[in-house]
């Protein structure tokens, strides 16, 4: 790679490298939109059928028999997204389909190159929408085919690698659960063995500090909100942190590392473990244990039980609730401490490397991150 070499020219959309061109995108693709399927088509088993967001069901008959370049065209949140379809698949008249001269253009080059989406050319209807007559005219500053490849090759082979880490991450949970539920399958529940969660650690109903004070935020320490939550068995990242000051303006809301966070307000049931001492919102309930061993038994016990958590938040009302007196109250069974021992000791070593999978998933989307946007302005070359 090369760095800061770079030479520009002079063109009517301003400087680029040397050796790239402009075009516009209608020059080198195809468009096309999608089409609803039909009911009567709709299958179990056929071609997948894709929105542009995800595999919504199957289809018996095939609309793109490679994978293809998608636009989502319409929906909620998603419109300007930029992905490739599945092999042999049915796509929904949610997307625009990009067919592409694949002599001039790489389709796995041009994901990376709109990686922040297309939201800025949609149409300002009503309802928020990309059309075909909006991607004909966007202009597109391209390096040569070779090196649309290298680029695509390096920026894959970091995502590749981060989503095997996250399948990884997945066979080890379910090992895990699997070790959960062997290790626990006598455990009776009866009167005299369910308790209540607050007899396995101190329950902490988040808060958050006062806005008013700037100094409170920005610091070091995570402040958990629900969608920091989302998918996450540990949580390493959030969104907004606190500085030591907005940690003391409330230390009794502060939950030490390996504390269990569940999500207990409008979205309802998420489980996460801490990663280190952190606080929360009002819409999380969290157990600090009061042994380490109780962290892993108490995150799967919580996980089983997601839909009665849900139940419970309901209270006939639309808006889930359940507030920290009912999540306290919450009874589980409290394990043999034999039991407890040999469990901890077998899955420890299996969450250690789920905790060192998405480390080192944040290291490589950070050195992705910080190599897209030289590698598609050009100012980090591919020799």
């Amino acid at each position: 790679m090369q760095d800061n070499q770079t030479k520009f020219k002079e063109t009517e959309v301003g400087l680029i490298p040397e050796g790239w061109g402009v075009l516009k995108f209608g020059d080198v693709s195809n468009f096309r939109y999608g089409k609803m399927p039909e009911k009567n088509k709709i299958t179990s088993t056929g071609y997948p059928i894709y929105s542009g967001y995800r595999v919504v069901g199957n289809y018996s008959e095939c609309m793109c028999t490679q994978p293809k370049l998608i636009i989502v065209a319409r929906g909620v949140g998603g419109t300007g997204d930029v992905k490739i379809s599945p092999p042999n698949c049915w796509v929904t008249n949610l997307s625009i389909i990009a067919d592409l001269d694949e002599k001039i253009i790489n389709k796995q080059f041009l994901k990376y190159y709109f990686h922040r989406g297309l939201k800025r050319f949609d149409s300002g209807s009503a309802q928020s929408q990309i059309t075909i007559g909006d991607l004909n005219n966007i202009e597109l500053t391209l390096p040569p085919i070779e090196e649309q490849r290298k680029i695509a090759e390096v920026l894959g082979a970091l995502d590749d690698k981060i989503e095997l880490n996250r399948k990884m991450n997945k066979t080890l949970e379910s090992i895990g659960q699997a070790i959960f539920k062997h290790t626990f399958r006598h455990s009776e529940q009866t009167e005299e063995s369910l308790k209540p969660l607050s007899e396995f650690g101190q329950i902490v109903c988040g808060k958050t500090p006062s806005k008013a004070k700037s100094e409170y935020f920005g610091g070091e320490i995570p402040f958990i909100k629900i969608p920091d939550m989302h998918g996450q068995t540990f949580i390493l990242k959030t969104e907004d942190s606190l500085t030591e000051e907005g940690k003391n303006s409330q230390p009794n809301k502060t939950i030490p590392t390996g504390s269990i966070c569940v999500s207990c307000i409008a979205t309802v049931g998420l489980v996460s473990i801490t990663e280190k001492n952190s606080q929360t919102n009002q819409q999380i309930n969290s157990i600090a244990p009061f042994k380490k061993e109780l962290t892993y038994y108490l995150y799967f016990s919580l996980k089983e039980i997601e839909q009665d958590i849900k139940d419970m938040a309901s209270g006939g009302s639309a808006t889930l609730n359940l507030n920290t007196g009912h999540f306290s109250n919450i009874k589980i069974v409290m394990p043999e401490d034999e039991d407890l021992h040999r469990f901890d000791k077998k899955i420890k070593p299996l969450f250690d490397q789920i905790l060192n999978n998405m480390k080192q998933i944040e290291t490589l989307s950070k050195i992705r991150d910080s190599l897209l946007p030289r590698l598609m302005n050009g100012k980090l070359r591919l020799g």
